[in-house]
């Protein structure tokens, strides 16, 4: 029932759009799993933007939704299930996977890049752009480091530490930091870097803390970070550039003379 009020109302909402005329249609954001948090940061660069939820529709329609938007925020959450990069033995390290939300993602990623639509990960979105390009992950980093530079503390919503930002990146363009402080709330990370990918920035013990697709390998804007800039508010220059990137790409794209209406 819930999956079939998801999909009236945005059918609904879908109709209006394409009886908009493109100029004039308002910029629509898919977002993978929503919560408050990734709406005002969203919003805080365009109150008028739609946002829609496809985490509450089947796969199948998630996609075709995602066809008429004009970028795809891939949000933090679960662990992904290791048998996603093929080492399902790791599983024992995860604390829960969502196996259908590994899926709608991952059908979403593939779409997105087919499109060249604007895409932005946060957390766990960066580590699916990561296995979707054929990368792995560190399933547990306490368990692969010394543990110096905490990822994760009891008081999740205070933990910070400082990363190196890869001055010929657009994270740096977008911020001018070269080193910064980010908050961080996770166990796992990148291991093996994904094809057409690069890494731009790190944390002092090495761990990749953002990623960008190279220019060979994607024309549209491809942006993920580890961190939540979302909720980021103590150090707002890795936060709202960002969201002003994103939302930005996410214009152009709307606008772009050769993409066709869905």
């Amino acid at each position: 029932m819930r999956n079939q009020i998801a999909i009236s109302i945005v059918s609904v909402l879908l109709l209006i759009i394409a009886c908009s005329k493109k100029t004039n249609r308002p910029l629509t954001i898919a977002v993978s799993k929503t919560s408050d948090n990734y709406r005002t940061w969203l919003l805080a660069e365009d109150s008028t933007l739609v946002i829609i939820n496809l985490y509450d529709l089947p796969v199948d329609s998630a996609c075709e939704v995602l066809k008429i938007c004009d970028g795809l925020l891939l949000t933090g959450g679960d662990d992904i299930f290791p048998g996603t990069y093929k080492q399902v033995d790791d599983t024992v390290l995860c604390e829960g996977s969502d196996r259908f939300r590994d899926s709608l993602e991952l059908a979403l990623i593939m779409v997105a890049r087919k499109l060249e639509m604007p895409i932005f990960g946060i957390c766990r979105g960066l580590q699916m752009l990561n296995i979707q390009a054929g990368g792995t992950l560190i399933p547990d980093i306490p368990a692969r480091s010394s543990g110096y530079i905490p990822h994760r503390c009891i008081d999740w919503k205070n933990c910070y530490h400082d990363i190196m930002v890869d001055t010929s990146s657009l994270l740096f363009i977008s911020t001018g930091i070269k080193t910064g402080t980010v908050n961080t709330n996770h166990h796992q990370a990148i291991d093996r870097l994904g094809k057409g990918l690069c890494i731009t920035a790190y944390s002092q013990d090495s761990i990749p803390e953002a990623i960008e697709a190279t220019p060979e390998s994607y024309h549209g804007f491809l942006m993920a970070v580890q961190w939540h800039p979302e909720r980021l508010l103590a150090y707002r220059q890795m936060s709202s550039p960002l969201s002003n990137r994103f939302i930005g790409a996410a214009i152009l794209n709307k606008n772009r003379p050769d993409r066709t209406e869905h």
